[in-house]
C-alpha cells in the first residue's frame, strides 16, 4: 500500500527545521511549506510506502509539524501498486538485456566520459607519484625518525591520490546505471563519481591491506613459514570473491571504508557463485568476439592483399574496443543489478526511479538520503589507509633478511626437485676431500672462506634507491645474543658502467653506525657462522640495476684478539669469495685488487684529480705493467710528473702514449716541440 504525505499545519518558528526534515527525504528540491503556515495543506510527497512514510512522518513531526497519511486508492479494475515483499529479482538474461539497452543509450556520453575520467585519473596518478617522490627527498632532507614519519604521510597521500586517480573510471561505470534508470540520461553521472572516488579507493587500499596481511606475515616469519605465502595468496584472491559488491556500496552509499566493506559482504550473501558466474560468462564471450574479429582481420589481410587487411586491421581493431567497452559496461550494470536487488530484499529499498527494471520493483518519490560524507572526511580516510600501508616502508620494518631473500625463501620452498633452491644463494660447495670424508669445507675454521654477495633491493620512500650486501662470516667467539654486532660492511664506491659513481656516501643511513651489519646465525653452516647484511644507500635518482661494481671492505671487531679485515670487489647479482687478513692495519686498496686494470685506472684519476700525484704515479705503474699498451696510462702518468716539475718522464711518457695513438699525446708533443 502507498500513501501521500501532507502537512496540515506547521508553526513559523519550526519552518527551517521542517524543510531540514524534508531535504533529508526527498532527492528533489522540497516545495514551499509557507501556506502550511498559514493553515493550509501541503502535499509534501507522494505515493511512498507505509515505512518510508512513516519515517518522513516521524521526522517532520519532530520537526513540529501536523502532519498526515493519505492512502493510495487501487487502480480502477486492478490491484494497488505492489508491496516491496513482492519484488522478484531479474533473471541473468533479463539483466544482460538491460544492460543491452543501457549501453545503447548511453554509449557516447559513457565513452566521452570514460574520456574525461582517463585523463582527470592520469594527472591524479601524476600527482599521486609526484608525491611520493617528495616522500622521498623528505626522508632523505630531513634524516630521522621524523623524516621518515614524514616521509610516510606524505607517501600515504601520494597513493591514496594515486589510487583515486586509477580508479575513477571504474567509479564512473558503477555510477552510470542508477543515474540512467534514475534520470534517463548520465548527466552528473562524473561529478558523483569523482566526489565517491576518495571512499572507494579508501576501501580497496583497506581490503588489499587485510587480505594482504597473511602472507605478508608469512614472508616476513621466513622459513618455514614463508612457504605458506603462495597458498596466502590463493586464498587471499578467494576471499576478495567476497567483496565484489564493495564498488557499487561505496558508490551509491554516503558510507565509509571499513561500514562499506562490512555492508558489501553482506549484501552479497548468496548471491556470490551468480554473479561471480555471470562475470565470467560476459567476460568470456567479449574476449571470444574480440578474438575472432581480430583473427578475421588477420586472415583477410593474408589472402587479400595488404591494403585490404590493413583496412580490415583497423575496423576490427574499432570494434574489438567497442566490444570492450560494452563489456566493461555490461559487467558494472550486472554488479549494480545484483546490488540493487540485495539492497531491495535486505533493506526494502525504494529508489526514486523513472524506469523500473521490473513491474515489482518498488519505486518512491521520497527517498531517504544520509548526509553527505565531508571532503576531509573522504580524503582523510583515503590518506590514513595509504599512510598506514607506506609507514612500514618508510620506517625501515622490512623482515630479516630483507622481502627479497623473504620472497626467494618462498620460491625456494616450491622449488622442484633437481632445481637450485634459492633459499641459500652463499652456501659454498665442499671441495672432493671434504666430500668424501662426509664432512663440509666450511667446518675448518682455519681454511673458512668468507662470501660477499651484492643484488639490487626494492626503494624505499624514506631512504631512496638501494642495493643489499650480505656476506656469509665465521666469527669466533660468536657474538652472544643481545650483543652489538661486532662486523661492519664497509662500502666505498658504487660504479655503473660508464664509471658514473652511485654511492651516497653522505647519506644519512650510510654514517658510521648504520655500516654495522645486521646478523642473522646459519646453525645448518657450522658453529658461529652468519648472514651479516645491510643496505647500500645510492645517489638520489640512481637506478640500483645499474650498479656494475662494488668496492668495500668487510671489517670484524674481535673482543679476544685482533681484528679482521677483508677488502673485496663485486659485480651485483654475483657471489665472491675473500680471505680476511687479521691484524688492525688494511691493504690499499691497489693492494687488494692488483688484477682489476679498471679499478686502478679510476684510483689513479682521482688521485691526480685531488693533487696526489705521487699516488697517481704509483698506481699508474701498476696498470701499464698489466697493459703495457695503455695509451691513457703512459699520458696521465705524464702530466702526473710534469706535475711534480719532473720533465724528462713527463715527455717520455707523453711521447709514449702518442706512439700508441693518443692524439692529444701527439698533439701536445708536437707543440712541444
Amino acid at each position: 500500500m502507498l500513501y501521500h504525505v501532507e502537512i496540515d499545519r506547521v508553526p513559523a518558528e519550526n519552518l527551517e527545521a521542517a524543510r531540514e526534515a524534508l531535504s533529508r527525504h526527498l532527492e528533489r528540491r522540497p516545495p514551499d511549506l509557507e501556506p502550511a503556515v498559514a493553515g493550509g495543506t501541503v502535499r509534501v510527497a507522494e505515493e511512498v510506502p507505509l515505512y518510508r512514510a512513516e519515517e518522513l512522518f516521524a521526522d517532520l513531526v519532530r520537526a513540529g509539524a501536523s502532519v498526515r497519511l493519505v492512502p493510495v486508492p487501487a487502480a480502477p479494475g486492478g490491484a494497488a501498486p505492489p508491496e516491496p515483499g513482492s519484488f522478484r529479482p531479474l533473471t541473468a538474461r533479463e539483466r544482460r538485456a538491460w544492460a543491452r539497452r543501457a549501453f545503447r543509450e548511453c554509449w557516447f556520453a559513457t565513452l566521452v566520459g570514460l574520456g574525461v575520467a582517463g585523463l582527470l585519473g592520469g594527472l591524479a596518478q601524476a600527482a599521486g607519484a609526484g608525491l611520493t617522490a617528495a616522500s622521498g627527498v623528505a626522508g632523505l632532507v630531513l634524516g630521522g625518525g621524523t623524516g621518515r614519519l614524514l616521509a610516510g604521510g606524505l607517501a600515504g597521500l601520494g597513493i591514496a591520490v594515486a589510487v583515486a586517480g586509477a580508479m575513477l573510471p571504474q567509479t564512473l561505470l558503477l555510477r552510470i546505471p542508477s543515474r540512467w534508470l534514475e534520470t534517463g540520461r548520465t548527466k552528473g553521472a562524473l561529478r558523483e563519481a569523482m566526489r565517491r572516488t576518495p571512499d572507494l579507493a579508501a576501501a580497496t587500499l583497506l581490503l588489499g591491506a587485510v587480505l594482504g596481511a597473511g602472507p605478508a606475515v608469512a614472508l616476513w616469519a621466513g622459513p618455514p613459514w614463508a612457504a605458506a605465502a603462495v597458498p596466502l595468496v590463493a586464498l587471499s584472491a578467494l576471499a576478495a570473491l567476497g567483496f565484489l559488491l564493495l564498488g557499487p556500496v561505496v558508490v551509491h552509499e554516503e558510507v565509509g571504508p571499513i561500514a562499506g566493506l562490512l555492508r558489501a559482504w553482506r549484501l552479497l550473501s548468496g548471491r556470490r557463485l551468480r554473479l561471480l558466474g555471470e562475470l565470467a560468462w560476459t567476460g568470456l564471450g567479449v574476449a571470444i568476439a574480440s578474438v575472432v574479429l581480430l583473427a578475421a582481420a588477420a586472415g583477410l589481410g593474408r589472402y587479400a592483399g595488404a591494403a585490404a587487411g590493413a583496412v580490415a586491421a583497423g575496423l576490427a581493431a574499432l570494434v574489438a574496443a567497442a566490444i570492450g567497452l560494452y563489456g566493461a559496461f555490461a559487467s558494472s550494470f550486472l554488479v549494480d543489478a545484483v546490488y540493487f536487488e540485495a539492497r531491495i530484499e535486505r533493506d526494502r529499498w525504494a529508489p526514486s526511479w523513472t524506469r523500473v527494471p521490473d513491474p515489482s520493483w518498488p519505486t518512491s518519490r521520497a527517498h531517504r538520503r544520509a548526509a553527505p560524507r565531508g571532503r576531509l572526511e573522504r580524503w582523510g580516510g583515503a590518506w590514513l589507509t595509504g599512510a598506514a600501508i607506506a609507514l612500514p616502508l618508510t620506517l625501515g620494518w622490512s623482515p630479516p633478511g630483507g622481502l627479497a631473500a623473504r620472497l626467494a625463501e618462498a620460491a625456494s620452498a616450491i622449488t622442484p626437485s633437481g632445481a637450485v633452491p634459492l633459499a641459500q644463494p652463499l652456501a659454498p660447495a665442499p671441495d672432493a676431500e671434504e666430500a668424501a670424508r662426509g664432512a663440509p669445507a666450511r667446518q675448518r675454521a682455519e681454511s673458512f672462506p668468507w662470501l660477499v654477495h651484492c643484488e639490487p633491493a626494492p626503494a624505499t620512500a624514506g631512504e631512496g634507491p638501494r642495493l643489499r650486501l650480505e656476506a656469509r662470516v665465521r666469527l669466533e667467539p660468536a657474538p652472544r645474543p643481545g650483543e652489538p654486532s661486532p662486523v661492519w660492511l664497509d662500502v666505498e664506491h658504487v660504479y655503473d658502467n660508464e664509471g658514473g659513481e652511485l654511492y651516497a656516501a653522505s647519506h644519512p643511513f650510510e654514517a658510521e653506525r648504520n655500516r654495522r651489519a645486521r646478523l642473522e646465525p646459519l646453525p645448518d653452516e657450522g658453529p658461529g657462522v652468519f648472514r651479516a647484511w645491510r643496505f647500500v644507500h645510492l645517489r638520489a635518482g640512481a637506478e640500483p640495476g645499474s650498479a656494475a661494481r662494488v668496492y668495500g671492505a668487510i671489517r670484524w671487531s674481535s673482543p679476544e684478539g685482533p681484528g679482521r679485515r677483508a677488502p673485496f670487489a663485486i659485480v651485483p647479482g654475483a657471489i665472491v669469495s675473500v680471505t680476511p687478513e687479521a691484524g688492525g692495519s688494511s691493504p690499499t686498496l691497489a693492494e687488494a685488487f692488483p688484477d682489476d686494470p679498471d679499478r686502478l685506472a679510476r684510483l689513479a684519476y682521482e688521485r691526480y684529480g685531488a693533487g696526489r700525484y705521487d699516488e697517481a704515479i704509483a698506481l699508474l705503474d701498476r696498470l701499464v705493467a698489466i697493459e703495457p699498451d695503455n695509451a691513457w696510462a703512459f699520458y696521465t702518468r705524464g702530466w702526473a710528473y710534469w706535475k711534480l716539475g719532473e720533465r724528462s718522464p713527463a715527455w717520455r711518457d707523453v711521447k709514449r702514449a702518442c706512439e700508441l695513438g693518443y692524439e692529444d699525446a701527439c698533439r701536445l708533443a708536437r707543440e712541444g716541440g
